[in-house]
């Protein structure tokens, strides 16, 4: 997480997602989601992060 302090688009979209999942009160869903886009994609945590914020993630649109 340090490693990316400096990282606005990540910082944005952790931001995006501690409000999101902070609503669902459902952390597990967060961590699974993340992990299974990370598998399904091939991508880095931050990259899985930023995807997340950016929709849900599993739909595979890039």
């Amino acid at each position: 997480m340090r490693s990316h302090a400096n990282d606005a688009a990540y910082r944005r979209a952790v931001e995006t997602l501690r409000l999101r999942y902070e609503i669902v009160s459902n952390p597990m869903l967060l961590s699974n989601t993340l992990r299974e886009t990370m598998t399904r994609a091939g991508l880095s945590f931050r990259e899985a992060v930023i995807r997340v914020a950016e929709d849900d993630g599993l739909h595979g649109h890039r």
